[in-house]
């Protein structure tokens, strides 16, 4: 009975241990809101990457595309690489794509790294990304609803050299610090 009461005692113990820690760490985080309005170009496929038609559905495998993104936050002006899967629906009109990031800052040595996904349906028309730091980024998430932006005329000139115009995208979101 003891040993049970010593052990049960030892449990709350390590609870309350790691339960305060968390909380410290909470107290300690910096949450930043963010922006940035992104110039889609599209750059090709993976090497393994294909696209083909399936019972009225156009599937897309290792899509490709360098975006340039523009923001009052220093932390996301640059290159955004992304790797995109996707199945359109040509019968309803849905459309899901997903993928990863690779979003490197313009003069910051270190990149943001993670996963996306867009939907397009008759009652939805965004998409979510959660990407983490490295480098001079490490400590630091990022959080962003993805949005269709507005045109503003500039693809073309943003995408030159770059790769093929496609499309205007808004984020809005915000960068949390757990350092």
């Amino acid at each position: 009975m003891k040993k049970r009461a010593a052990v049960g005692i030892l449990l709350l113990l390590a609870a309350l241990l790691l339960l305060g820690s968390v909380y410290q760490v909470g107290a300690a985080d910096k949450r930043t809101e963010v922006s940035s309005y992104e110039y889609d170009c599209f750059t090709g496929y993976t090497e393994d990457g294909d696209a083909w038609d399936s019972e009225g559905v156009t599937h897309m495998r290792g899509v490709l595309h360098t975006n340039v993104n523009v923001s009052d936050t220093p932390e996301l002006n640059g290159l955004h690489h992304t790797i995109a899967d996707a199945e359109f629906n040509n019968v309803t009109g849905n459309v899901v794509i997903r993928g990863t990031s690779n979003w490197q800052p313009e003069g910051i040595d270190g990149a943001w790294v993670g996963h996306w996904v867009f939907i397009y349906n008759k009652n939805s028309n965004s998409g979510k990304s959660v990407m983490r730091g490295t480098g001079e980024l490490k400590g630091k998430m990022l959080f962003l609803d993805v949005y269709d932006a507005e045109p503003d005329g500039k693809l073309e000139e943003m995408c030159a050299g770059i790769g093929d115009p496609e499309g205007y995208v808004r984020t809005e979101g915000y960068m949390l610090e757990t350092r």
